[in-house]
């Protein structure tokens, strides 16, 4: 190799190695400057909402509100969200009649007035609100806020579970399973628990798993109960295990 090659072929290794330099900066900029930039969008999009909100926008004040109520971009706000919250409300949007029914029932950031909570329950639920029904039927059956109804609280938890809301459909699983507020059908039951354990539910998950792990009313099938327990005790195992207690209660009872 010449003299002349040699010192070629050296200016192009280093132009390359200083590419590279300069290129792994430029990503190492970028990666610092990503969550200012996501911050900056996050404050100019609730900006944007502010000012919807303020023009009257339902939408708009339905997630301001949530924004206030979680502290999501801004300082934690109750009393500021349970406002945005009223205004869209009363606009109709169902989400945010849930939301301020949620708040009045469980007292935060007013004081707490289940009755009233129960008031903006049925509106959202008679809009079709998944979390309104469930929520109104559960209180049908606990007695909260309204006078105990067995029958009232299936229906709403049946309209819920319809519109595919996972807890709502492990809840209605537990009533045909059990036979309480409906005739007892326990593979109807399974198969709503069936539905909600693919949906998520963590109660209907473990319920599943202890069904398959006694073969209870099911075949017994261990590879089947180890993947709905291990699903379910990844995710919340103190709601698993009252689940498993409470099901070891109800077979030994038998």
């Amino acid at each position: 190799m010449t003299p002349f090659v040699f010192v070629c072929a050296c200016a192009v290794f280093c132009i390359i190695i200083l590419l590279i330099y300069f290129s792994i900066c430029r990503v190492a900029e970028n990666v610092e400057s990503l969550p200012r930039q996501q911050c900056c969008t996050l404050k100019a999009q609730q900006q944007q909402y502010r000012w919807s909100a303020e023009q009257g926008n339902a939408d708009a004040q339905y997630f301001l509100g949530t924004w206030y109520f979680y502290g999501e971009g801004m300082p934690q706000d109750k009393a500021e969200a349970i406002k945005w919250f009223r205004k869209s409300a009363k606009q109709v949007p169902a989400a945010a009649q849930y939301f301020f029914g949620f708040c009045y029932f469980n007292g935060e950031g007013v004081t707490q007035d289940k009755a009233k909570g129960i008031k903006w329950f049925r509106k959202a639920a008679k809009q079709g609100d998944a979390l309104a029904q469930y929520a109104l039927g559960q209180s049908y059956f606990y007695g909260e806020g309204v006078t105990q109804d067995i029958a009232t609280a299936v229906k709403w938890c049946r309209r819920a579970a319809r519109r595919g809301y996972a807890d709502a459909q492990d809840t209605l699983g537990w009533h045909y399973f059990n036979g309480i507020g409906l005739p007892q059908d326990r593979m109807k039951g399974i198969r709503w628990y069936r539905r909600a354990a693919e949906g998520g539910s963590v109660l209907a998950q473990t319920t599943l798993g202890m069904l398959y792990f006694y073969g209870g009313h099911v075949s017994q099938n261990q590879k089947a109960a180890v993947k709905w327990l291990r699903k379910a005790g990844g995710k919340r195992v103190a709601a698993s295990a009252r689940r498993v207690l409470l099901f070891r209660q109800r077979r030994f009872q038998r």
